[in-house]
């Protein structure tokens, strides 16, 4: 994953949970300006929708 996409998606991560869709078909989960794991990613997720998807066409 590009530095520069992984900066803007911590920083939005602060935000709202952002899922990262990269090229090679892997999802990057982050929340509260950290990278997180799928299972704390999805168990925030049950509790507080709604969720942003970043899909990457160039990573």
């Amino acid at each position: 994953m590009d530095q520069k996409i992984k900066t803007k998606a911590i920083s939005r991560s602060r935000i709202v949970p952002v899922a990262v869709y990269s090229k090679d078909g892997g999802f990057r989960y982050f929340m509260y300006g950290k990278e997180v794991q799928l299972h704390q990613f999805k168990k925030y997720c049950k509790r507080m929708p709604p969720i942003e998807v970043v899909t990457l066409k160039n990573v």
